[in-house]
């Protein structure tokens, strides 16, 4: 959920692509430990939707992921992310901090 999210930022990720770099707010930490544990135990992918539509569908190979900060990274441009940035921030607008 949008309020859910306390930072997103667009970046360069390691391989030279735009990357969306998410922060979640403390109480979201446990409700995306237990999604990324889902799809681990279950070897299923673990769809990350953003304004209606999915984004990714990466699997969870490392097992369940802890700390509340993950990477959307794929085929994006800046103008992409940008617009992933902008839909989650008309939902909770309050809730996000762009860096």
């Amino acid at each position: 959920m949008a309020k859910d999210f306390k930072v997103l930022q667009a970046d360069i990720g390691s391989i030279g692509r735009p990357v969306l770099d998410i922060e979640l707010h403390e109480h979201a930490h446990q409700i995306w430990y237990e999604a990324t544990r889902r799809a681990f135990l279950n070897k299923s992918l673990l769809f990350i939707v953003i304004n209606d539509k999915i984004v990714s569908a990466p699997s969870v190979n490392g097992g369940p992921i802890t700390g509340g900060r993950l990477q959307i990274a794929g085929d994006f441009n800046m103008e992409q992310i940008q617009q992933m940035i902008d839909g989650v921030k008309k939902r909770a607008p309050k809730a996000i901090n762009e860096n």
